[in-house]
């Protein structure tokens, strides 16, 4: 849990500067999470977390193509699905979209009502921060889909 902390600091600090996180951060995160699970590989074999990694990614791709999400969150939630298999990473995504929507009605009536710019243009939220607030919430209230059933 500790890397998707060191992981997602940075993450956050970029795509707020530049909407962007850089692929080299990318690389670093699923390279010290792969270490990480050969190291120490929880109650799956490797193979799990990759596949979980893999099938995180392509559930994400229709989102990325419809612009709901960048490429970089993503790989993001696919590198939180390689540390914690795919339940883990379903999990911070549901927390990520709840936050995530709270971060967007806030934004959305705080830029109607007070913003003095009028005009029509297109609205977007860094989603590392819902994705980094769905971390802390998955590591301090566990997972929300074991919850419900």
């Amino acid at each position: 849990m500790v890397i998707l902390y060191f992981l997602l600091l940075p993450a956050m600090w970029f795509d707020i500067r530049t909407f962007r996180i850089p692929n080299r951060l990318i690389l670093l995160g699923a390279t010290a999470a792969a270490v990480y699970r050969v190291a120490n590989p929880g109650e799956f074999h490797f193979l799990y977390y990759l596949l979980s990694m893999v099938g995180m990614f392509f559930l994400l791709i229709p989102f990325f193509k419809l612009k709901a999400i960048g490429g970089g969150d993503v790989k993001l939630l696919s590198i939180c699905a390689l540390i914690l298999g795919l339940k883990g990473a379903l999990s911070i995504s549901l927390y990520a979209l709840l936050f995530g929507g709270i971060f967007s009605i806030i934004y959305l009536v705080f830029h109607r009502f007070f913003s003095r710019q009028k005009t029509i243009e297109r609205h977007v939220i860094h989603f590392s921060i819902p994705i980094f607030l769905g971390v802390a919430a998955q590591h301090m209230w566990g997972g929300v889909l074991w919850q419900i059933s």
